[in-house]
């Protein structure tokens, strides 16, 4: 009983995280008029660590480099992903991002095979084929085609699909708590490194309270 009742608010979990995301690709969408990509995600995963890390900050005495080096991993995976994706959704819509961004569940498998050397079954395969084949239709038949946004979006799915594979690792052998700590925190860094690179310096007015929430 109590394992199907583990598994009943795991899978709840999982739901409400797609929900979350999927409400996310409108926010971008809109926040990126405002503030660029690069520095959006230094901002939020910065405010992400920081409020984690007070928030677990017991955890800190668990740290080991095992978990810094499966945080890095994370956190540079998921940060890039969330730059490509943030990127592309400067030349694609929010509902044609979040479809290509989905691509995630048929290469995580594939990352999977390759990090993990789990193999893949003949179910496994013909999803991916399908799911490949379904994105094709929806993004040749668009208006506006196979475009650079859909392009950078799908780049932005091996990343999140090699963090998935990477986190089911890391969860394993360190604290999970601490780990999605330094996940923000390398995610972070990858925003305010990138953020300078592809859109120069920050200027003043730059970063506003209603743009960051």
């Amino acid at each position: 009983m109590a394992g199907r009742k583990i598994r009943f608010f795991a899978s709840l979990a999982c739901l409400s995280s797609a929900i979350i995301f999927g409400f996310a690709f409108v926010v971008v969408k809109n926040s990126l008029d405002e503030l660029p990509a690069g520095y959006m995600i230094g901002l939020r995963g910065t405010i992400a660590t920081v409020f984690l890390g007070l928030v677990f900050i017991k955890k800190w005495k668990l740290l080991t480099k095992k978990a810094v080096f499966y945080g890095f991993l994370l956190g540079t995976s998921f940060g890039l992903g969330y730059l490509f994706q943030s990127i592309g959704l400067e030349y694609t819509s929010a509902g044609k991002s979040a479809f290509l961004t989905s691509a995630y569940i048929i290469l995580t498998p594939v990352c999977a095979y390759f990090l993990l050397h789990r193999k893949m079954d003949l179910f496994t395969l013909l999803s991916a084929v399908l799911g490949f084949v379904g994105i094709g239709f929806i993004s040749m038949g668009s208006e506006s085609g196979f475009n650079l946004g859909d392009v950078l979006t799908l780049i932005s799915s091996i990343g999140f699909a090699f963090q998935i594979v990477i986190m089911e690792k890391g969860m394993r052998e360190t604290d999970p708590m601490l780990l999605t700590v330094l996940m923000f925190f390398f995610v972070a860094v990858v925003g305010w490194v990138s953020g300078p690179i592809l859109h120069g310096p920050m200027k003043p007015g730059m970063i506003n309270k209603d743009t960051v929430f």
